[in-house]
């Protein structure tokens, strides 16, 4: 993975939003401040630190993954299209592929490979940030991140994750791959 990070765009890289994830754990997404390895906060950046010091303490071993915080009034918006990639295949559904090409900006696979993170410059005002996206034949198990085993419903069903698509420009951080989006096919 960590060869992959080379692939995000330098603009971002010299930034004073980075975060690693996978210090603990019981709560692997939750987010350190890559400097002092304390927990990192949304929308405080003074609890962030450089992309340097973030892949330098996944190199080390001290954490899983890097990620990328985004700052109020900071420019940029993250889009996350969940559950429309096939992890196996590598195939993507029509419209996330519409949505990746209309965007026309930086996209990775996310860590679960089930989706992809889309981090474009805007400045805009987020009412409403989540959204459900049409059924696509993609079957992703819900997993719960503290047991690792499926979650279910009331009466015992396995609960399964649905296509959506949410929106951030503050207050949430993207965990980072760096495995670039490749238009392969379509579900």
């Amino acid at each position: 993975m960590i060869e992959n990070f080379k692939n995000i765009p330098e603009e971002l890289k010299k930034l004073q939003q980075w975060v690693v994830w996978d210090v603990k754990k019981d709560n692997p997404k939750m987010p350190f401040d890559p400097t002092t390895m304390r927990a990192a906060k949304a929308g405080v950046p003074s609890t962030w630190g450089s992309y340097d010091e973030a892949v330098k303490r996944v190199v080390s071993g001290e954490a899983g993954g890097i990620g990328f915080e985004f700052a109020e009034n900071g420019g940029y918006v993250g889009v996350d299209l969940d559950t429309v990639r096939d992890p196996v295949t590598g195939c993507t559904a029509d419209y996330a592929v519409d949505i990746i090409g209309q965007l026309g900006s930086y996209t990775e696979v996310s860590p679960s490979g089930y989706g992809y993170h889309i981090i474009c410059r805007a400045d805009i005002v987020l009412e409403n940030n989540k959204g459900a996206l049409p059924e696509n034949g993609i079957i992703r198990p819900d997993i719960d991140e503290a047991t690792g085993k499926q979650k279910k419903d009331k009466d015992g069903t396995l609960k399964f994750k649905r296509s959506e698509i949410e929106m951030y420009n503050k207050g949430r951080y993207f965990t980072m791959t760096g495995l670039l989006y490749c238009e392969k096919g379509a579900v």
